[in-house]
């Protein structure tokens, strides 16, 4: 993102970002190629390897079916990030989307580009390895574009540069009008095959700054099993993290979130009764995928009618947002946020089921680790890019 507050960085981006170019500090391919992009990272205990291909991806309406997001936005991120596109007519930052290849071909071809040195390597400040292959091999090329063109796109991260990608290409309507190839209408992506290992989405953990009510117990026995485990856990960060072990047993097949409250004094688990009694309970707008996301139960039995949270207290920023228990902990514990609620990580399929009927889950549902790096490809707009 641009540097500073005023409206003039977005001015000093454009400007530095044509500075780069010209004294080729950024040096452009001079054909059209695809790039292997490879994540790997330490998950809890374990080194997770994921692969992307950065491609550009065309921007479809919703109801084309296309591309599906399963996230709303809001107005303000995408305002600024039009801007910065605006001034330097380029992706600077891909999104992160996921597709499906049935028949596995796309990881034979990904293993053979692999087997090369790459043509960048390097690691990060949280000594997460990234490594990138230039693919320029037309017959891989072709590979890539037919496997991934067959599968149906859905956004796992970036729902923001997504709308504002659309916003920019509306703009530019009459010039894709004419040209169905105009690079504005096409997106920096960074395209994850749903099967591959290293595909992880991490809890959203969930925090409020305030408790509209002090016996939300009372309100909430009617659905869910209430277990207090305060006298079992430390009270500390070790505590939350094992309160997150005991919802992870508890909703393997059921709705289960974990809550700290009283300063982190107390770690209590939320289990439901009977699961099919909660989704009876959902609203009757949602489909039958999305009654079953535990972000979207936490929002409309728990944070809706007991706390009085609903979405603009969501984009006001009453409601903040952590991967790790042992923050939650401690923004309790230190008065900060009143109550925490600790939440089991989306299954990758669930996301898809949402997308698959045109359904969007609440804000920050998925967390998808790591996120995709700024910079390692950037797409000039202009009428050489594709």
């Amino acid at each position: 993102m641009a540097p500073g507050q005023a409206d003039s960085r977005f001015e000093k981006a454009g400007n530095l970002f044509k500075e780069w170019i010209e004294k080729s500090i950024l040096i452009r391919d001079k054909d059209p190629k695809y790039y292997l992009y490879e994540q790997k990272s330490l998950i809890g205990n374990q080194i997770h390897n994921r692969r992307a291909v950065f491609a550009a991806l065309r921007i479809y309406d919703a109801k084309d079916d296309v591309v599906r997001p399963h996230e709303s936005t809001m107005a303000g991120p995408r305002e600024t990030r039009l801007n910065l596109m605006k001034s330097t007519n380029a992706n600077i930052s891909p999104i992160f989307a996921m597709y499906e290849d049935p028949t596995k071909t796309i990881n034979t071809i990904l293993d053979k580009i692999s087997e090369q040195k790459p043509d960048f390597e390097s690691s990060d400040l949280n000594n997460d390895s990234h490594r990138l292959w230039v693919i320029n091999d037309k017959e891989l090329l072709d590979s890539i574009t037919t496997i991934i063109g067959q599968s149906k796109v859905t956004i796992a991260d970036g729902h923001h540069r997504y709308a504002t990608a659309t916003d920019y290409a509306n703009i530019h309507s009459n010039e894709i009008q004419v040209d169905s190839l105009n690079p504005k209408n096409y997106l920096l992506t960074g395209l994850v095959e749903i099967n591959d290992p290293g595909l992880k989405i991490l809890p959203n953990h969930r925090l409020i700054t305030k408790k509209n009510t002090s016996d939300w117990e009372k309100s909430l026995s009617d659905l869910f099993i209430i277990q207090d485990h305060s006298h079992n856990l430390p009270t500390n960060a070790q505590g939350a993290e094992k309160l997150l072990e005991i919802i992870s047993q508890q909703g393997k097949d059921k709705f289960a979130i974990g809550i700290i409250d009283n300063q982190g004094k107390r770690f209590i688990s939320l289990m439901a009764s009977a699961q099919e009694e909660l989704i009876q309970n959902m609203p009757e707008k949602l489909s039958t995928n999305s009654k079953s996301v535990d972000a979207s139960i936490l929002t409309e039995l728990i944070f809706s009618p007991v706390f009085s949270i609903g979405e603009s207290e969501l984009t006001a920023g009453e409601v903040f947002f952590t991967a790790s228990a042992t923050e939650a902990f401690e923004l309790v514990k230190s008065n900060i946020m009143q109550i925490a609620f600790l939440v089991n990580p989306t299954p990758v399929q669930q996301v898809i089921d949402v997308a698959n009927v045109g359904d969007v889950m609440p804000q920050k549902t998925t967390f998808f680790y790591p996120k995709l790096a700024t910079g390692m490809v950037i797409n000039l707009l202009d009428d050489k890019s594709l």
